[in-house]
């Protein structure tokens, strides 16, 4: 049996170049697979959420330690995240269709309460909820789940004049129908511990503080003294939630201003300039950290948006 990745069948590349062939980091795909097994991590800068949409055949799927097969019909949500691997009898083949959706596409860096509320429950790395398989025939859930899935593949594909925007509310529709779906198929109503309530009341507080001082030179022991916590805790709390640390989820935010900054026609502002204005004192390390996060330079994606 070949091991080639199912990413690598989409013709995705890690480094999230692929995502930015549209103006919103979501991506698409139809492919036939012969034979595959999938065994991947995801950096914590490029986590995306994905979905997987088997139209015929059959694919053994394990994740983590939970072992599973996906049918003709059949959508699961999966958070790359976790350890995925997935392969297919010998002699079979399999029609999917996978759909890649970065976390900003939905809830952009920032302080935002939706991407704690409705998002973390679903994608913490500590919950059972890492994946959820749907039947798209028979699960009023997993059809209307499919109904908004095909919406986007068109969308996408036709990108007509202010398709991101329709795209946009498609995948909110999406997202409410899978957290919907996590709940109706819990043995028990989710429950939100105490530590985890804490934690969230401490990361709100925190990204306010990051929202108006980001363009200052601000620290690990700013971030944690505005907690009054530990630095050490400080970053165990952002690790619980964001799964990020405090100065990963800083540099993040300043990435995705600039990219605002950038890819605004209107602004005459030169690369330097901008750099510094996001909190960046060093150009050399800003065009890197843009790079590690955004797959390409500064000047690059200037220019894709000019």
């Amino acid at each position: 049996m070949s091991q080639d990745s199912i990413l690598e069948a989409v013709n995705y590349d890690r480094d999230y170049s692929l995502l930015q062939k549209f103006n919103i980091p979501v991506f698409i795909h139809r492919s036939v697979l012969t034979s595959a097994k999938l065994s991947r991590y995801c950096g914590k800068a490029y986590r995306e959420y994905g979905f997987l949409l088997v139209e015929d055949g059959s694919l053994h799927m394990r994740i983590e330690d939970e072992s599973f097969d996906v049918n003709s019909g059949e959508l699961v949500f999966i958070n790359f995240d976790k350890r995925v691997n997935a392969n297919i009898d010998e002699g079979k083949e399999v029609h999917i269709c996978v759909l890649l959706i970065h976390p900003s596409a939905l809830f952009e860096v920032g302080l935002n309460n939706l991407a704690v509320l409705y998002s973390n429950p679903l994608t913490n790395p500590n919950s059972s909820r890492s994946f959820l398989k749907c039947d798209t025939t028979d699960s009023s859930y997993g059809s209307s789940m499919l109904t908004h899935f095909n919406r986007i593949g068109d969308l996408l594909n036709e990108k007509a004049q202010g398709y991101e925007l329709i795209v946009k509310g498609e995948l909110y529709f999406l997202w409410h129908d899978l957290y919907k779906a996590c709940h109706a198929y819990s043995e028990e109503p989710a429950r939100f511990s105490q530590q985890y309530l804490n934690d969230n009341k401490r990361i709100t507080t925190a990204m306010l503080y990051i929202d108006v001082h980001y363009q200052e030179n601000i620290s690990l022991d700013d971030i944690s003294a505005n907690l009054n916590v530990s630095k050490s805790e400080c970053c165990r709390c952002f690790n619980r939630i964001l799964h990020l640390s405090p100065i990963e989820y800083l540099i993040q935010y300043r990435i995705i201003t600039a990219a605002k900054l950038l890819s605004d026609p209107r602004n005459p502002m030169t690369i330097a300039t901008i750099a510094t204005s996001v909190g960046f004192n060093n150009v050399s390390y800003f065009n890197k950290a843009f790079k590690a996060q955004m797959g390409i330079t500064p000047s690059q994606y200037r220019k894709q948006h000019s």
